[in-house]
């Protein structure tokens, strides 16, 4: 029996697949209360809403966390395109350190402009986009999101 010592041992890579655009990048909009309520009984929001990408990339080192995905995620508003700048922004600095996930417009729902958001994702080097589609009362199966769909397949990026 072979006895493996920590130098023998393969090391792992953790890679973080979900983490939110840190408050501090984000347009400041004001949630509902009930939305902001539930995020807090899931999430803790309310604990991180001052977190900077410093404090994120502190407590990733902090944790052991080498890599993360980092969405654009977001729950209301229009503010698509200026989480995906902010994004962009991120990953530009810190490629080693993190991927993008974008984000399109659903409300007001245009089918061109998110087409458009969707290469606009693929041009700022992302690797998918992020449809928060129950957020505004739609099925991810709703056909208005086909479009999108087909333009985020012929560019290879995941939905």
């Amino acid at each position: 029996m072979k006895n493996n010592s920590p130098k023998e041992c393969a090391v792992t890579r953790v890679i973080d697949f979900r983490v939110r655009l840190p408050n501090s990048l984000r347009p400041r909009i004001e949630s509902p209360k009930e939305l902001r309520e539930q995020y807090d009984n899931v999430l803790d929001i309310s604990a991180k809403i001052d977190q900077t990408l410093e404090d994120l990339i502190a407590q990733m080192e902090a944790t052991g966390v080498e890599h993360a995905v980092m969405h654009a995620e977001y729950e209301h508003g229009d503010i698509a395109d200026a989480l995906n700048e902010s994004l962009a922004g991120v990953v530009t600095d810190h490629p080693d350190r993190f991927t993008g996930i974008g984000t399109i417009t659903t409300a007001p729902m245009h089918i061109m402009r998110a087409v458009k958001q969707v290469q606009q994702c693929k041009d700022y080097g992302f690797i998918g986009v992020c449809v928060e589609s129950s957020f505004y009362r739609l099925g991810i199966n709703d056909k208005a999101f086909y479009p999108i769909y087909a333009k985020a397949a012929e560019l290879n990026l995941m939905v």
